[in-house]
């Protein structure tokens, strides 16, 4: 396993200084970047240099990670977590009853028209003995396909992650994201049977995008839904593309977040509804992370926090979360939270 980099950012935490160690999806190159000083840069208008950390609502500031040290290099396969290593942990039965309930009052609410669709979340805490570098480096081996992360500031602790969902990407004045929603446990040589209910979510953020692009006179493109596999999970994606235009980074980041597929439509009312019901902060996770004007400005490659946890002198903390319409069943909610939480467990 190469380690010079993990080596580096050992020694940033030591010194007391932020750091991100990150692979996009499908690239064989592992990057760092480490900020010089513990300050607590945040986010003004997306003409920042920089990586980005977003929270899900505007409890908490978007983070910006300085680029003062980059390093990459070619990522040689970790070996993977043994089974000695391997916590005694499963998310089977914890919080279930709760959870249960909190998808019951999101229907009841759904039925009685207050929003069409909600994204409802719980979090696992254990200890573990496992420090989030070995846990990212097993991350890595796992998830190829995924964007996989680990986030560091003084402020913040630790953050990791394997997300499958790609939030905003822009290139020369070109936009592309995603819409991605809807899950099934990926079972060996068997397509997924996408159901009414994952076929009308994943329809749900397809249109919101489609239409707040449309908002900021971008006409979009998009693409026919597609299963995709992620992990041991299957979802629904359509591809949305786009020319920039006038528009800045910042109008487009801004009106977008956050979709659908992490809080839910209307906008306005199912965050409510998640603010007065979850009973806890999402703090990051369903934000954005990654690359923000790094390569030349008005470029970008951000991705949406999922299949992620945090971790604190060995307190973690696992999040887990899905779409609810009114076609839902709460015991198929569940069990979609179970297995989305094996990406991390």
């Amino acid at each position: 396993m190469s380690t010079t980099l993990f080596a580096k950012a050992r020694s940033a935490k030591e010194l007391g200084n932020p750091f991100v160690l990150y692979r996009k999806p499908g690239d064989s190159v592992l990057k760092l970047i480490v900020q010089q000083g513990a300050a607590f840069n945040s986010v003004v208008d997306f003409s920042e240099r920089g990586f980005v950390m977003a929270p899900f609502s505007s409890s908490l500031p978007t983070l910006i990670l300085k680029p003062d040290e980059t390093y990459e290099e070619d990522f040689d396969q970790p070996q993977a977590l043994t089974s000695s290593e391997l916590s005694d942990v499963s998310s089977s039965g914890f919080g279930k009853e709760a959870h249960l309930e909190l998808v019951s009052r999101a229907i009841e609410a759904i039925d009685s028209g207050k929003f069409k669709k909600v994204v409802v979340s719980r979090v696992l805490e254990f200890s573990t003995d496992i420090l989030p570098m070995r846990i990212f480096g097993n991350l890595l081996e796992a998830h190829p396909g995924a964007f996989c992360y680990h986030w560091y500031h003084p402020e913040t602790g630790h953050w990791l992650g394997a997300s499958p969902e790609l939030f905003l990407s822009v290139e020369d004045q070109e936009l592309k994201t995603f819409s991605l929603a809807g899950t099934r446990a990926f079972i060996q040589e068997n397509s997924p049977n996408w159901e009414a209910k994952e076929i009308e979510e994943q329809e749900i953020v397809t249109r919101y995008i489609a239409h707040c692009l449309r908002n900021l006179s971008i006409e979009p493109g998009v693409s026919a839904a597609e299963s995709v596999r992620a992990g041991n999970l299957w979802h629904l994606k359509s591809e949305i593309v786009g020319s920039l235009g006038s528009n800045s980074l910042g109008q487009v980041i801004t009106t977008l977040h956050p979709t659908p597929a992490v809080c839910g439509f209307p906008k306005d009312k199912a965050m409510q509804f998640i603010r007065e019901n979850e009973n806890y902060d999402r703090k990051f996770y369903t934000g954005f992370l990654g690359e923000l004007n790094l390569r030349d400005a008005g470029h970008c490659d951000l991705y949406v926090n999922l299949r992620c946890m945090s971790w604190d002198r060995g307190e973690a903390f696992v999040f887990i979360g899905g779409g609810v319409t009114e076609r839902s069943l709460p015991s198929a909610e569940w069990e979609e939270t179970e297995q989305k939480s094996k990406t991390v467990l």
